[in-house]
């Protein structure tokens, strides 16, 4: 069977686009939380089109989940300690020599008769 080597109608999609798109969602989280970030708003952080985000993902939930991935993927490599027990234990965050990761709950996190709970 013969591979189909033509390419997609219209512009090549942009890894720069993309890239700025999570960055821009990543600091929007950070600055308003999840419920209160629009599409709008990482547009314009971006510098691209609502039609842009929205070719590459179906909805800012999608984007931040995304964002979320890409930044753990760089806060936190894969540890490679020559055991797979050692390995897993630190990826899941069990060693206390290990930095805590810095990412806040997609959502604000509210106080209610003492007790923390995030939406």
């Amino acid at each position: 069977m013969a591979e189909d080597t033509r390419s997609r109608p219209g512009r090549p999609r942009s890894e720069q686009s993309r890239s700025a798109v999570l960055r821009a969602t990543s600091e929007l989280i950070n600055e308003v939380g999840l419920r209160a970030m629009t599409t709008d708003e990482i547009a314009t952080r971006a510098g691209v089109s609502k039609a842009t985000i929205y070719k590459l993902w179906p909805n800012k939930y999608a984007v931040a989940v995304e964002a979320f991935l890409s930044e753990m993927a760089k806060e936190s490599p894969d540890p490679d300690t020559g055991s797979a027990e050692e390995d897993l234990r630190r990826a899941a965050g069990s060693d206390p020599l290990l930095p805590q990761q810095k990412w806040p709950s997609l959502c604000p996190t509210h106080r209610q008769g003492g007790l923390t709970w995030s939406m």
